[in-house]
């Protein structure tokens, strides 16, 4: 069951981080590219404009492996929640509920001894 679980919060979360993934290489690429430009020149002159454009596909290179974190964050967090719930069943309630149903059966014996 937690098996099954897993993998729909999996899939839930694949396209969205299959989606960011591709960002992320796209504005690296372009990252590379315009790096290997400037260094074929043979002197590092880069215009102001390709300095510009740098650094923001490096910022959004940041941007989009923070986002790709989260998505990987929320996985993690409905799995962590779904284990949660099946540890507290596990080791808290169904003690709990043998302890009810031994106290159940001694007050059932005990009214039934008393009317005897």
């Amino acid at each position: 069951m937690i098996e099954n679980i897993r993998r729909a919060a999996e899939a839930k979360f694949l396209t969205e981080e299959k989606r960011i993934q591709d960002k992320l290489t796209a504005a690296e690429d372009r990252i590379a590219a315009l790096q290997s430009k400037e260094s074929g020149k043979g002197a590092l002159l880069i215009t102001p404009k390709q300095q510009a454009e740098i650094d923001s596909f490096r910022r959004q290179v940041l941007v989009t492996r923070r986002q790709l974190r989260g998505v990987q964050r929320n996985l993690r967090k409905d799995i962590d929640r779904l284990e949660a719930w099946v540890r507290f069943i596990n080791i808290g309630l169904v003690p709990l509920l043998i302890m009810g149903g031994a106290a159940g059966v001694a007050l059932w014996r005990r009214r039934k001894k008393r009317r005897a």
